[in-house]
């Protein structure tokens, strides 16, 4: 049988009844036969993102200050590898890193203000009013408690030098939140190395028929 459809970045199925089903232990023949299926969808997505993933090494040796670096593929032609070539000892190559100072002036410009989010009241009615005063409080506590400058900050930094920034979050329901009760919203900055999409064409993470986070 096919296995379900896994939503990769939860790791639970989409289909209800699979997922009931999958809440009951498996055997191990089912466990091999699903990390199997799971990792042939991930070996489909790799070799399309390999031009990308030469850019992205390029641009953040640029970012390191290697501006003489080069991808240099083996005799063979089974393997790239970025490196500085080799020069006489009486050439001097001088660098003068302006992309790490227009990646920092950029990730200043679009992080200067804070972004904030609202809660609607969904009626004029006072207490409607009143919840929405407190979800505005309680999203402002979590951003604070959370250090979300700081997360965003991150993520915009792959973004500035790679083209692309994401921020996952989720709910834990074994963390320990800041208060020692099960049960935690968590945030994490995930850059374009850790993530694969099958489809490269389609620009809407949420139009992707799905993706690994590994």
């Amino acid at each position: 049988a096919k296995p379900p459809i896994v939503n990769s970045d939860t790791g639970s199925p989409t289909d209800p009844q699979a997922k009931r089903k999958l809440n009951r232990p498996m055997s191990p023949a089912a466990e091999r036969d699903l990390l199997s299926w799971l990792k042939k969808l991930l070996d489909d997505c790799k070799p399309a993102r390999v031009p990308f993933e030469r850019q992205w090494y390029l641009n953040l040796a640029f970012y390191g200050g290697k501006q003489y670096v080069q991808w240099i593929t083996s005799q063979s032609g089974n393997y790239s590898r970025l490196l500085e070539p080799d020069v006489p000892a009486w050439r001097v190559r001088a660098v003068i890193n302006k992309t790490r100072a227009m990646v920092r002036t950029e990730l200043s410009k679009i992080t200067k203000e804070r972004p904030r989010g609202y809660v609607i009241p969904s009626s004029s009615d006072d207490e409607d009013i009143t919840a929405a005063r407190a979800g505005d409080s309680i999203l402002e506590h979590i951003q604070r408690e959370k250090q979300f400058q700081r997360i965003l900050r991150r993520a915009l930094f792959w973004t500035v030098t790679m083209g692309s920034g994401f921020i996952k979050d989720w709910y834990d329901p074994f963390r320990m939140d800041s208060q020692g009760v099960p049960g935690d919203i968590c945030l994490e900055p995930v850059s374009c190395f850790n993530l694969w999409f099958p489809d490269l064409m389609e620009e809407e993470v949420e139009n992707q028929p799905y993706f690994h986070h590994a």
